[in-house]
């Protein structure tokens, strides 16, 4: 990606500007420090699995919250209801267990899924643009391949370009400085399980049948001065044929038939009631006088 142009003088009150306008893009159009995310998604043979969410929102979240102006996010928007009703290829959602750490708010949910293919979990923040998308298949020889891509950080990684901007290192290192403290509390934490050993994970820790990838504002830096983000973000996992799972994957059916049970549960505790004759009047339609069926002839 080829960005023309300066950041511009650094030195003085235009340095100090510039850097300000920085940490203000960082804050209010990503809000990096307002949560944390961590996640562990557990994949079976035919692509059906469960991915368990831990969403922590910080301090910088909640009074971000109370001074966030008009129209742009809020702490309201930030919970696991948002990125609930905004996912796609979701089959059942568990009950959010929320509590209290050090003054920030934990909530942990998990979703199950049918085909891992089919999902797209929403982003946290309404600007932000998307998803993080998954493709799931299993390989003529037995083995698996899982690919992830993460729209936030495309778009974060966007802000690359202020590197390709900085004329000379002291500038470079500048860049650096306003965008770790633009960055300084983001983290995400991935963490992918496959059916078998895992073999090989872009950027990617491996320990047995997990995948962990880690974000945090160094990762962000190292990207974005290498350009390697800024118009896309694809990673890549492959494991070997699966291991002796079938104990395990028993058990996790019997989980998931139980949480969409209690997931169709609430969905029918929390749907609107049905207006007062708005069924009968339905039927009505359907039946009345003069209708097909209703016994009335010409």
């Amino acid at each position: 990606m080829n960005h023309q142009g300066r950041l511009g003088r650094t030195d003085g009150s235009k340095g100090r500007v510039r850097i300000a306008a920085l940490l203000t893009m960082g804050l209010v159009t990503l809000l990096p420090g307002c949560v944390k995310l961590k996640w562990l998604m557990t994949v079976y043979p035919g692509g059906s699995g469960k991915v368990e969410i831990r969403l922590r929102v910080t301090k910088a979240g909640h009074a971000f919250s109370k001074f966030a102006p008009p129209g742009e996010p809020s702490g309201k928007t930030l919970k696991p209801e948002s990125i609930q009703a905004g996912s796609r290829g979701i089959v059942a959602w568990t009950e959010t267990r929320e509590s209290q750490d050090d003054g920030e708010t934990v909530w942990d949910f998990t979703g199950y899924f049918e085909d891992l293919s089919q999902v797209k979990i929403s982003m946290l923040c309404p600007r932000m643009k998307g998803w993080k998308s998954f493709d799931f298949r299993k390989q003529e020889d037995g083995s698996y391949e899982l690919t992830f891509e993460d729209d936030a950080i495309e778009e974060i990684g966007d802000h690359g370009k202020h590197f390709d901007r900085a004329k000379g290192e002291q500038e470079k290192e500048r860049v650096r400085q306003a965008l770790r403290m633009s960055y300084a509390d983001l983290e995400f934490e991935y963490t992918f399980r496959l059916p078998g050993e895992v073999e090989h994970a872009d950027d990617m820790e491996i320990e047995g049948r997990n995948a962990r990838l880690a974000v945090d504002a160094d990762w962000l830096i190292e990207k974005m001065e290498k350009g390697v983000i800024d118009d896309e973000y694809v990673a890549q996992i492959t494991s070997r044929p699966e291991e002796d799972i079938a104990d395990e994957f028993s058990a996790f059916e019997k989980e998931m038939k139980e949480a969409r049970k209690a997931w169709d549960k609430r969905k029918k505790a929390d749907a609107p009631p049905e207006k007062k004759g708005e069924k009968d009047g339905r039927d009505g339609d359907e039946e009345g006088p003069g209708s097909k069926g209703s016994g009335s002839e010409r």
